[in-house]
């Protein structure tokens, strides 16, 4: 069974503080944690070997596993522009690592559909803290979405504490409206203890996320207004 608890917690930097009474508690999704920690490990093994295609991968694997931790409990249809990970190759813009930070520059791809995924900033390493500074685009013929990613986690083989923040903003792609939603999502990793293969056996993984829609939206293409939160503890059960 997950947990799920009542603690608010208060966000620091870009983000705004939580007023208790408007937090609901949400259904938590232990794959998604698990997706979350596991990407988080690559990241780590990325940096090691300074590698840009599996830190770009993992770190946007990581966030997308991060950012779906916890759903609403009465959600009619699906969030909408909720943040994906694009898988690589990257054929375009720049990216290179060297000594402790990969930096990326319109690090991207186009595909046939006219779609066009970038990433920007960087992921840094001083000692047993990784640092992320990335900013993710992605535009198709309907939709253009921007979803700035930061945060910074300790890291060892056997432990990993810290918090990652996602923001994004949606709107449409050829017209001048205001955004159709925005984004605001909290994770904070609590003294998570890893066995020999990387999985979760005792700490938590704390996610608030507040999710606001364009009020004219329809029902059909958009889950209501929700600020939510919930807790996935291990071990799992316990």
């Amino acid at each position: 069974m997950l947990a799920s608890t009542a603690t608010v917690i208060a966000l620091s930097g870009a983000a705004c503080s939580t007023p208790a009474a408007q937090v609901q508690e949400g259904v938590a999704d232990e794959a998604s944690a698990r997706t979350c920690i596991e990407q988080l490990g690559k990241v780590t093994l990325g940096m090691a070997v300074m590698t840009t295609e599996k830190v770009a991968a993992a770190a946007e694997a990581m966030f997308a596993g991060c950012a779906s931790i916890v759903a609403p409990n009465n959600a009619t249809a699906p969030a909408y522009g909720a943040f994906t990970a694009v898988a690589p190759p990257y054929p375009d813009g720049a990216a290179t690592c060297a000594a402790g930070s990969c930096t990326f520059h319109g690090y991207g791809r186009v595909n046939p559909l006219l779609s066009y995924y970038n990433l920007d900033g960087s992921v840094t390493q001083s000692g047993k803290v990784i640092a992320f500074d990335l900013t993710h685009g992605q535009t198709n013929k309907v939709n253009t979405s921007e979803w700035k990613l930061d945060g910074e986690v300790t890291t060892t083989a056997t432990q990993l504490d810290g918090t990652l923040h996602g923001q994004g903003t949606i709107h449409r792609t050829s017209q001048a409206e205001p955004e159709r939603a925005t984004w605001d999502v909290v994770v904070e990793l609590g003294a998570i203890v890893l066995d020999a293969s990387g999985a979760p056996t005792a700490g938590s993984v704390h996610v608030v996320v507040h999710y606001d829609p364009d009020p004219t939206m329809p029902p059909k293409d958009s889950s209501p207004r929700f600020w939510i939160e919930a807790t996935v503890a291990y071990p799992i059960g316990h």
